[in-house]
Order: C-alpha cells, then structure tokens, then sequence
C-alpha cells in the first residue's frame, strides 16, 4: 500500500515540509519521522506507513519540521501489519479520534469536565470528568 497517512490541511498551507509520527498507546512513536510530501492537491500531504509496522490501532501527528512550527493534525490509523483497515468500523472510530483532536473543547470553570462539541462548534459530542488531581479523564 501507499499514501496511507493523509494530512488533508487547508490549501493555505502549502509548500510546507511535513512529517508523520505514528504513535501507539497514544504517546510512542513507532520508528522515525516520516516524509509527507505535498500531493497534486493544495495541502494535503501523504506518506506511506514503514514496512515492518506491526498491526495495530495507532494515532498518527502531522508536524511541520520548520523552526518555531509544529503540530498540524492528527488521524487514527488501523492497521493489519501490511495495509490500512477501512471498514465501518475503523471510519467511525477514525471520525471521533478526528473530533476530539480537531474540535472545540471547552473546560467547565472548575475544571472538572469538559465537552467535545460537534463539526458545528454548538452541538455537544462527549462530555467527560476530569480528575480533581488534573491527571485523568473519564467520558461520562
């Protein structure tokens, strides 16, 4: 397979050097960085998953390499150890791993929940409790 890993950014963004992380149990990068040049398409970048990767669900970060840039995006990643699993399944997992990462958040003034909103920033999609400690969070 290839072109697996898909930043699609807004075509502003263009001309950028970006590289893929892919992270298993949300923080270990799994092998080095990956090159994500720029498709025919304004912004979006792709990159192809390393042989050898073992199967896998993973989260896998965009980050642009030039001084003072950073995190672009972020995208889940299913994995058999040759080719991406597409099915209903993965698509749904991969549109709320898309919603956490990418939309509103807001944390409650006493900082002991927070909601996940919707594609249109007004409808809530989770809710969830944090800690009083600030170190877990639990969906509700």
């Amino acid at each position: 397979m290839a072109n697996e890993l898909n930043a699609v950014l807004d075509p502003s963004q263009t001309g950028l050097t970006v590289v893929a992380r892919i992270r298993s149990n949300g923080s270990t990068q799994v092998g080095g960085d990956i090159s994500c040049p720029e498709t025919a398409r304004l912004g979006w970048y792709a990159g192809d998953v390393p042989g050898g990767t073992a199967a896998g669900d993973y989260t896998v970060e965009f980050h642009e390499t030039a001084p003072g840039s950073g995190f672009l995006a972020a995208d889940a990643l299913f994995w058999d150890g040759t080719a991406e699993i597409t099915d209903l399944t993965s698509n749904l997992a991969r549109e709320i791993i898309r919603k956490i990462t990418r939309n509103k958040v807001v944390v409650a003034a006493d900082e002991l929940s927070g909601t996940v909103y919707e594609d249109d920033g007004t409808t809530p999609a989770l809710t969830f409790t944090i800690s009083a400690d600030k170190r877990t969070r639990t969906p509700t």
